[in-house]
């Protein structure tokens, strides 16, 4: 992978950072408010139970000084709060990042938990699922074989290794299905589980909100236009 893309990939995550760091935070909702069902598990529960990352420790793991890109949360037992959702705005959404990028190597997995408070006497309860760059660039050696999950897709997990104890169905199948995503590159498919997560607007929004400093999105926003066609496109 090339160096500015590593670079890029690294602003867009410290972006991400920002905007949930102001959508939680009980002064500003600058984007979104998140429910009061929502606050009150991420206030009481969920945030003295998660290890959050702050912003120097992911700066760290970040590592801006280097050419290659190595992070894993579960090494740490970390997570990253995500933005609130808008719709189905109970649910917390949690992050666990684990990548290894470098020229050879192309290893890219966003973990996502969505959580939510039961009711009294019930655990919290939730499902689980995972973005991924294909498997074959997962490793120096790759081969020219096509494996089962040779393409940027998204799959069904039985949650973290690490955390609380959450009532997720044991029995999701972690295999198949596997969705084809709208990414070709780490960065589209941090703009894939945005999309996924909050929708076309927000992925739009949060692009203007941050073109300036992330010049690398304009390009992957043109490159998505084809299939996402975004309409500020088409006004023009």
């Amino acid at each position: 992978m090339d160096k500015a893309t590593i670079s890029a990939l690294r602003d867009f995550l410290l972006k991400i950072y920002e905007e949930q760091k102001s959508d939680w935070s009980e002064e500003t909702y600058t984007n979104r408010k998140p429910s009061d069902k929502a606050r009150d598990f991420y206030t009481k529960y969920i945030y003295n139970m998660w290890h959050q990352v702050d912003e120097r420790e992911f700066e760290k793991l970040l590592n801006k000084s280097s050419d290659k890109l190595e992070v894993d949360f579960s090494a740490t037992k970390t997570v990253l709060f995500l933005p609130p959702l808008e719709k189905d705005g109970d649910f917390v959404p949690i992050l666990n990042i684990k990548c290894k990028i470098t020229e050879a190597v192309n290893s890219l997995r966003f973990y996502v938990l969505l959580v939510r408070l039961g009711e009294a006497g019930q655990k919290p309860y939730g499902l689980a699922f995972r973005f991924e760059s294909p498997e074959n660039e997962h490793y120096e050696k790759q081969t020219k074989d096509e494996g089962l999950h040779d393409f940027y897709h998204a799959q069904l997990i039985t949650g973290f290794s690490y955390g609380p104890d959450l009532e997720i169905p044991p029995w999701v199948p972690d295999s198949q299905p596997s969705f084809p995503l709208l990414a070709d590159d780490p960065l589209t498919l941090v703009f894939a589980m945005l999309m996924t997560l909050y929708g076309k607007k927000y992925c739009w929004e949060f692009y203007r909100k941050h073109a300036t400093n992330l010049p690398e999105l304009g390009l992957r926003i043109k490159k998505l236009h084809t299939w996402v066609k975004w309409k500020a496109f088409d006004e023009r």
